[in-house]
């Protein structure tokens, strides 16, 4: 059963399969510009909201189900074509704008006597991708 997606990367739970993510995590912060006063505090002035990052870990495991080298191949071809996704989680679309992979990082864990690799986890940091001014629809 599907949990939520990215793009076409789509998450799921079954009997045969465990392809999801763990310890999803969204800061959200907004920016301020700091003016020097002469003798007193600074002053603050909102500036506006910066964009959103999403973190989560992934684990790809043979024994949860799935080729851990062919699903970091569909992670990987995502970040490298820097295409703006949606991201689900069930029927909700989590943010205002798309998401693309800022950046990630993968550790073998579990690798055999012939090279075959069983289980890899990966870190992934998604960015908030606002394609124009006043476009909340992206």
């Amino acid at each position: 059963m599907a949990i939520g997606s990215l793009g076409d990367i789509v998450f799921e739970v079954s009997s045969d399969k465990v392809f999801t993510f763990d310890d999803l995590k969204r800061d959200v912060k907004m920016r301020y510009a700091k003016h020097e006063v002469i003798g007193n505090k600074p002053i603050l002035e909102l500036v506006g909201p910066d964009l959103s990052e999403i973190k989560f870990k992934m684990l790809l495991s043979a024994s949860l189900g799935i080729n851990p080298l062919k699903e970091m191949d569909a992670i990987y071809t995502a970040f490298q074509s820097g295409n703006a996704m949606v991201l689900m989680l069930g029927n909700y679309v989590v943010g205002n704008y798309k998401w693309v992979i800022g950046d990630f990082s993968e550790s073998y864990s579990e690798i055999d006597n012939k090279g075959i690799v069983w289980k890899l986890e990966v870190d992934i940091t998604l960015q908030e991708y606002v394609e124009q001014l006043g476009d909340s629809t992206s």
